[in-house]
């Protein structure tokens, strides 16, 4: 085995951001952050999540990039900003702080992750959270885009 390469990134972490969010009750836009490198010695992806409501659950969810001229799902909570067909969750829903930041981590090697994220293929990751005080009472973070090489 060799190592997972992202085509494109950002300082301090792998994977480009776009899709930004809507403001949630705190009245920020909520962001996702990565942390990286990905690689099959460290077989963890982390993520954290900045300005989001304290106390309310979290998930990270995938699906594969949208293609020319289609849309994501959009709610009053947000966009989910990858095509629907394949999403799925990753890892398991954990708790905002009191801060409202929330550490993610996955591991990458096992399933699904492990027999879909292969190379040649485009993958998005997003944060989807409840957000009681919200008008629909869930929101989403931005979304971030990994271009799987290697």
């Amino acid at each position: 085995m060799g190592a997972m390469g992202v085509l494109s990134g950002m300082p301090g972490g792998f994977g480009e951001s776009f899709c930004e969010p809507l403001p949630n009750s705190t009245g920020q836009p909520s962001t996702l952050y990565p942390y990286g490198p990905p690689t099959y010695a460290v077989s963890a992806l982390s993520f954290e999540v900045r300005n989001a409501p304290p106390g309310q659950f979290c998930q990270l969810v995938w699906g594969p990039r949208l293609g020319p001229g289609e849309t994501g799902i959009l709610g009053p909570w947000g966009e989910l900003c990858f095509g629907t067909a394949g999403a799925q969750r990753v890892g398991s829903p954990s708790i905002i702080d009191g801060m409202g930041t929330d550490v993610i981590e996955i591991d990458w090697t096992s399933d699904p992750i492990a027999t879909q994220w292969l190379p040649g293929t485009t993958w998005v990751a997003q944060a989807v959270f409840r957000d009681d005080a919200s008008f629909g009472g869930a929101s989403t973070t931005n979304a971030l885009v990994f271009e799987v090489n290697q």
